[in-house]
């Protein structure tokens, strides 16, 4: 199922499939989530995938001020915020306990 949230400017769009222990698939840099699509299919009959674009990647874009009503542009794309951006997704996702892989950046 896709899913949006807002998250610091940035409107994040992720997927979820399956039921069970929450994992969390996170690209590396000039990817989408779609880099997953086979561990997605294998994986979605084993546990509850949570599988993100990080900001400015794939569907997740950053608000212009008029469609987010915000005076400032958007932060700056560092580690720091993407991993800010993924707790916030947890939180959003009522997750206190999953399992995250990465490749690349999505592994830092």
């Amino acid at each position: 199922m896709k899913k949006t949230f807002t998250y610091s400017n940035a409107s994040i769009v992720y997927q979820t499939k399956g039921e069970g222990i929450p994992v969390i698939l996170l690209h590396g840099f000039g990817e989408d989530a779609g880099i997953w699509n086979e561990q997605v299919n294998f994986l979605k009959n084993h546990c509850r995938l949570i599988v993100p674009d990080f900001p400015g990647s794939g569907e997740s874009v950053f608000l212009t001020n008029k469609e987010s009503s915000a005076t400032t542009p958007h932060p700056p794309c560092t580690i720091e915020f993407y991993a800010d951006c993924i707790y916030a997704l947890l939180a959003h996702e009522n997750i206190t306990g999953c399992i995250m892989l990465g490749h690349s950046m999505g592994g830092y």
